[in-house]
């Protein structure tokens, strides 16, 4: 029979005995991964995500983002794409289509913040399109939504076309 620690363990940190722990590496450094969980009902529970030196830059779970079921995108790929692209290219608009993003967490929500801090530093503008009913409500309540506003949030990517095209920002 094994013996579970206790109360009287004084040789270190150590796991709950009532907890499952489980420890993935995931390397996206070529491609995001996606987190995926089912619905977890009133069961606790987290995903926490850190970098090879162990610093925490996301949480998934029960308090951070709710027991409904739900897609995670780790995506530190899309970044670098991105950037690779602007030194190629000079964007004056970048528009993000987001039908694939049913919800946004905390953590992402605030590097989407600061990106768009960094392009507009760059004289690149942030759009958003495409942006399903509670995604939209939860931006447009953001910093990210006070300093988008309206005129950078959009229905579909037609939508957004037509506005770009009606600015006149297109290089001549």
């Amino acid at each position: 029979m094994r013996n579970l620690t206790d109360a009287s363990f004084r040789d270190g940190g150590t796991p709950n005995n009532d907890k499952l722990y489980s420890t993935a590496r995931v390397d996206i450094s070529k491609e995001l991964v996606i987190l995926s969980h089912p619905e977890m009902g009133d069961r606790y529970f987290t995903f926490q995500l850190a970098c090879m030196d162990d610093d925490n830059f996301a949480f998934v779970g029960k308090r951070t983002t709710g027991s409904k079921g739900g897609n995670f995108a780790i995506a530190s790929y899309v970044g670098d794409r991105m950037r690779a692209l602007m030194k190629e290219h000079d964007f004056r608009v970048i528009v993000l289509e987001c039908s694939a993003i049913p919800d946004i967490e905390y953590t992402a929500l605030v590097m989407l913040t600061e990106g768009r801090e960094n392009l507009e530093k760059r004289g690149v503008e942030l759009w958003l399109s495409t942006l399903n009913p509670d995604l939209f409500r939860m931006i447009e309540r953001s910093p990210l939504g006070e300093k988008l506003g309206h005129d950078r949030m959009f229905f579909n990517l037609q939508i957004a076309l037509e506005a770009y095209l009606a600015k006149g920002i297109a290089k001549a």
